[in-house]
């Protein structure tokens, strides 16, 4: 079906329309086959509509420009059940943004944006299991790599940025789904093909910059101040990028080791990157305060440059709708308004406290060292035993 849909829309108008209609008729036909089957059990009926569903998913994936899916195979019937795992085929949607991020990259990363905002809200208004669900939506997703790189270049470094800007607000947890299994799949993107794997590691280290600027105050120009100790119980979008570092660094450190003779110049930037990380780790682990006159007059080892970031093509512009987003929300009691088309809900944050960790957490996972299983190398480290 990808291919036919490739070949038709290089075509005329007239062909589209013969191909739509084409499409219309075969659902059409599913519909009607699903509903004279009666009654609706049996071996038959369970084969023929595992064939819908595989059909309904790539018309989602490659065909939504030319052909929507009619109501009748997106909510549960008498007739029709929706696949349990991904009723809407939400994960075909944004792999069908992806095919259009080549050729239509401004107006589809756009789509695609609110399109990811729309899912998370309606996933975080129905509690855990609704979350869950997503998750494993952006897992499937993620191994697009058209769709992680809009991941790095855009959307988490506007995720970021903007929870730290909200910093001292609850609502600055928001948009997290996305972290939990973002280390795995750069590493699988970083273990893979030597040039795509490169770009990615590009990207992925002008992601830690933006954190590693944000985690030393935001604010400041040239150069920051290494102060300002969370409590161990904080829970906030600084806990979660520090883990998410925590995790990819075994990763990173792996691909340097690949291309060790090629470019050593990466090798540098990502050392002298990341052992600024693990110092920032270690006074936060001491609780060191900073001294007498700081911000104004600090000792030289008590600041670090900011770290230049490349320009991204649609961060900026994703911040501000973030920010107007969460200035629209109203917060008490531990309680946060989601608006959803009409309705607004209301939704208890805490009850998401298990999938945010605290900064002890993130201290925690520093003091025994991380590993992870990396091709050709077992039970790798990635940090020493002294923090």
């Amino acid at each position: 079906m990808q291919v036919l849909t490739e070949a038709f829309s290089n075509k005329n108008a007239i062909s589209k329309h013969l191909y739509s209609a084409l499409l219309v008729d075969v659902m059409k036909e599913m519909q009607t086959q699903l509903e004279t089957m009666e009654p609706p059990i049996g071996a038959k009926y369970e084969t023929y509509l595992k064939m819908v569903h595989q059909v309904a998913a790539d018309i989602k994936c490659n065909c939504a420009d030319i052909c929507q899916l009619p109501r009748f195979f997106l909510v549960p019937s008498r007739n029709y059940r929706p696949p349990e795992a991904d009723p809407e085929f939400y994960t075909q949607g944004i792999l069908n943004y992806c095919r259009n991020l080549v050729h239509h990259r401004e107006r589809t990363s756009f789509e695609l944006f609110y399109y990811l905002i729309g899912g998370w809200k309606k996933a975080y208004v129905h509690g855990e299991g609704a979350m869950s669900k997503h998750i494993k939506h952006l897992d499937k997703a993620m191994k697009n790599s058209d769709f992680m790189s809009f991941l790095l270049a855009d959307f988490i470094p506007a995720i970021v940025q903007t929870g730290f800007k909200n910093l001292l607000t609850q609502a600055s947890l928001t948009y997290l789904a996305y972290f939990p299994s973002l280390a795995y799949r750069i590493g699988a993107l970083l273990n893979g093909e030597e040039a795509e794997a490169s770009r990615f590691f590009r990207q992925v280290i002008n992601l830690l910059r933006i954190i590693m600027n944000c985690l030393l105050g935001p604010d400041q120009d040239n150069a920051m101040p290494m102060y300002w100790n969370p409590r161990n119980e904080e829970r906030s979008v600084r806990t979660m990028v520090c883990y998410f570092w925590l995790e990819v660094m075994p990763y990173l450190e792996n691909h340097i080791q690949r291309i060790r003779d090629e470019t050593p110049e990466d090798e540098q930037r990502f050392n002298e990157l990341n052992q600024a990380f693990l110092h920032y780790l270690k006074r936060m682990e001491e609780h060191v305060d900073y001294p007498e006159g700081c911000p104004d007059e600090c000792p030289h080892d008590w600041m670090i440059e900011v770290y230049p970031v490349e320009d991204t093509h649609f961060c900026a512009d994703f911040e501000r709708v973030l920010e107007d987003d969460i200035g629209d929300r109203v917060i008490r009691s531990g309680e946060m308004s989601v608006k959803l088309g009409q309705s607004t809900y209301r939704v208890l944050l805490r009850r998401y406290d298990n999938m945010i960790p605290t900064f002890e957490d993130v201290l925690s996972l520093g003091r025994i060292g991380r590993h992870a299983t990396i091709p050709g190398v077992s039970n790798f480290e990635i940090m020493s035993l002294e923090l």
